[in-house]
């Protein structure tokens, strides 16, 4: 793209079951990219799939890491 060219919105949806473990660090590597790389707007969604561990909780956590 051309500078000052307007880039679309960009909604990442990840779909979740039991990812306790992994998700933090995915969200954070999503996060740090495009901040570092993309000038237009990016929001990432988790969709929980009926999780039993602490999918939520981490989720929650990197949201108010990356506001």
């Amino acid at each position: 793209m051309a500078k000052g060219d307007i880039q679309p919105s960009v909604l990442l949806l990840i779909p979740a079951y039991n990812e306790e473990q992994r998700i933090g660090p995915v969200l954070r590597d999503y996060a740090e990219y495009f901040r570092e790389n993309y000038t237009g707007e990016f929001r990432a969604a988790v969709v929980l799939n009926g999780c039993r561990d602490n999918t939520l909780g981490v989720g929650e956590k990197i949201a108010e890491e990356f506001p």
